[in-house]
Formats: structure tokens, sequence, C-alpha cells
């Protein structure tokens, strides 16, 4: 793997292979995981990458709910401070617990683990029948985070 991470930033960078989350995701801190926009996660449970994929989904979720934490402590403070004033930060960070608190954790991340597949699935639809419906499901959740509610 880590070949592979040398040939992915180039031979010339000097990765931090402990500390780089742009080599390895799960690495990557709370403060930017509980940003994240809704995820789909999909891996088969024989590939390399399974017990990644799962620590990276929950790490997502504990971040978000860290977050939505954080921003009920910080509304609070601000509105039982002595003075206190409906300010664009405030009305942001309001925003920003009402936005989580309108959705949950399976909204956050929907994980999907393939019994017996490996990597690569999603190459093999001749081969795996199987992996056509994946794909299918996979451009109907695209086409879901990129459709505007009606409402």
């Amino acid at each position: 793997m880590r070949a592979m991470a040398i040939l992915y930033i180039g031979p010339h960078r000097n990765p931090d292979f402990a500390s780089d989350y742009h080599i390895s995701p799960i690495l990557a801190p709370a403060r930017l995981l509980a940003q994240f926009p809704p995820l789909l996660m999909q891996c088969g449970e024989k590939d390399p990458f399974v017990d990644d994929t799962i620590i990276f989904a929950g790490r997502v979720r504990e971040a978000k709910r860290e977050r939505k934490g954080e921003l009920r402590r910080l509304i609070s403070e601000r509105r039982t401070g002595p003075a206190f004033r409906r300010t664009e930060d405030l009305m942001a960070l309001e925003d920003e617990l009402e936005a989580l608190e309108a959705t949950g954790e399976e909204d956050w991340v929907q994980l999907c683990i393939f019994p017996d597949w490996s990597h690569g699935y999603l190459q093999m639809p001749m081969l795996m029948k199987e992996a056509t419906e994946v794909i299918d499901d996979l451009a109907k959740w695209i086409e879901g985070a990129f459709t505007l509610d009606a409402n």
C-alpha cells in the first residue's frame, strides 16, 4: 500500500503515512468530517479496504454527533450571555444545527457491505450481473443527491 500511495502522490513528496488524510481519509480531523455531505459508501466484504470503509463511516457519524453537541453548547452560551444579540454568526450556527437535526445518522452515512464480493465489482457488470443492480442503485442515489426538493 505504501508503494501505491507514493505512486499516487508522486515520488518527490515525503508522505506522512501516520497523519496525512489525503492519503488515508480515516485520518481526517473530526472538524472536516463533520462538514461532509450525505455519503453512500459501498464495499465488498472481501475488499482489502472493508475495515477502513467501516471505520470511516463511523468516524463521519461520530464527528457529526460531536458537532451537534458543540453547536448546541455554543448557541446556548451565546443566547444566555449578557449581551445577547442575534448576530449573523449565531444565525449561521443555528442554521447548521437545524440542518443536522433535520437529518439522522442514516442520512449522514449509508453503508452497504456486499457479502462475498471483493474489490473492483463496479468494473465487472459483464462478469457479475449483481453489479449491474448496484450500479443502477448508485446512479439513482447520485441523481437524488443532486435533485432539489420541490417543497
